[in-house]
């Protein structure tokens, strides 16, 4: 591939991982000039890895002709001096899996047709690229094997953008490279995924029913005590129906997720667009849609909502003001301006700094002022006075008898008791870590969802 100048310009970092580190960037030149992106690239160990550099652009090339509202669009794709790169949409929002964190903190669990809402958009992506076909009318065959709640965006407009198509093919490819290495999520493999079997996709049915489930629960489907005890369980133990965690979970839900996280892909649903038609089957009774999703991302983040729904902000690269529907970065980002001091301040300024200069020059200036001369003066010597000294009588006092009883008392009376130092008790008051969440979010918020 030839290498080329990318026509991004870098703004700042947002999110890195195992793979590569994602940043904002905007368009520095035509077609491009002024559209923010999200700039993706690889590790400079994996981007020296002719192999893999070649797989993650050919992954984009083939991603390039998938069109979904619900999954990211990819803008541009190349390779410059620093590597292989990906410009991908840039979706103004949060993870699924930061969204949940959230609800986990303020004790909240996510309504019902909210999380239906979030699983139908994802179904239909799926069932998108699932379906997607080359220039002959071929089938791609393309499956995701990486659907989690860190891969699912969510906007602040309620749109849901599933995001990492391709990455893992090449996670896998790096993964053989190393012996009895796993890579991955291992919560959210399918179990033909676990055994190593031909996938299909099916796999990204079971995973997504996962995500649904956890959705629903703010609970973890799949977690052992390590990855081992995590596939294990994904083989063996079959999942818990929700309507015993949650009451208001329709029946029919709970049926749709049994048969979404079936154990044998032929039990499973078959595809992403059956899954969607089930999901909104089910959702008219609950409700939900763009409008509710995006009431509740206000209720739980609502400075990071105002933030990314600033409809003008202006690029530290460029300088420019971008179109409303673009935004680079929270403005907490955004460096300190220096503010130009004003004519008279500056003219006061200056006064003030002339002054003490004027009065620093004058008194190194100025002669030395001659001090008097110091005179001795002679010390006269006094006549001591003897003086008489007049003998006072001596006044005999009466001596006043004190009772015996008084006397007894006085004498063997105790000598009072020396205070004892004491302890002073601390006050049992909450730590720290344990007065910032209750207990039921504390437990949940040690294992994050994005831990693999």
């Amino acid at each position: 591939m030839p290498i080329e100048v990318c026509p991004f310009e870098v703004i700042d970092e947002i999110a890195a991982g195992g793979m590569g580190t994602v940043y904002r960037a905007v368009g520095s030149r035509p077609p491009y000039t002024g559209r923010v992106v999200a700039l993706k690239r690889l590790h400079p160990h994996l981007a020296r890895d002719p192999h893999v550099s070649q797989m993650f652009v050919d992954e984009a090339r083939v991603l390039a002709g998938l069109r979904h509202p619900s999954v990211v669009e990819v803008v541009a794709y190349g390779a410059d001096a620093a590597g292989s790169y990906i410009a991908l949409q840039y979706v103004p929002g949060v993870s699924l899996s930061a969204l949940m964190q959230a609800a986990a903190r303020s004790r909240r669990l996510l309504p019902i047709g909210v999380a239906i809402h979030i699983a139908a958009r994802v179904a239909e992506g799926l069932h998108a690229a699932h379906e997607l076909r080359d220039a002959r009318g071929e089938a791609r065959h393309l499956v995701h094997r990486d659907v989690s709640p860190q891969n699912i965006l969510v906007d602040v407009e309620g749109e849901v953008v599933l995001v990492d198509f391709g990455v893992a093919k090449v996670r896998d490819a790096v993964a053989h490279t190393r012996t009895g290495v796993l890579k991955g999520k291992p919560a959210y493999m399918s179990p033909e995924q676990v055994q190593g079997q031909p996938i299909d996709r099916r796999t990204d049915v079971f995973a997504l029913g996962v995500v649904l489930w956890e959705m629903l629960t703010l609970h973890r489907l799949y977690r052992g005590e390590s990855d081992i005890d995590t596939l294990r369980k994904i083989l063996s133990d079959p999942p818990e129906p929700v309507g015993g965690l949650r009451q208001d979970v329709p029946a029919a839900l709970d049926r749709l997720l049994l048969d979404a996280l079936s154990k044998t892909p032929d039990g499973r649903i078959a595809s992403g667009a059956e899954f969607a038609a089930r999901l909104r089957d089910v959702g008219e009774e609950c409700g939900g849609g763009p409008h509710e999703l995006a009431r509740f991302f206000v209720e739980l983040l609502p400075q990071l909502h105002a933030t990314l729904s600033t409809p003008l902000v202006q690029t530290r690269t460029l300088g420019a003001v971008l179109e409303p529907s673009a935004v680079t970065r929270p403005r907490a980002l955004a460096p300190p301006r220096r503010r130009p001091l004003r004519p008279v301040a500056a003219l006061a300024a200056l006064a003030a700094i002339g002054l003490v200069a004027a009065l620093a020059w004058r008194a190194r200036a100025a002669p030395p002022v001659p001090r008097a001369p110091v005179v001795a003066r002679p010390v006269v010597a006094r006549p001591v006075v003897a003086r008489p000294v007049v003998a006072q009588p001596v006044v005999a006092r009466p001596v006043v008898a004190q009772p015996p009883e008084i006397r007894t008392v006085a004498a063997t009376a105790p000598p009072p008791p020396e205070p004892v130092p004491q302890r002073r008790a601390r006050a049992s008051q909450p730590r720290a870590h344990e007065a910032r969440a209750p207990r039921g979010a504390r437990s949940l918020l040690s294992r994050g969802w994005d831990e693999p």
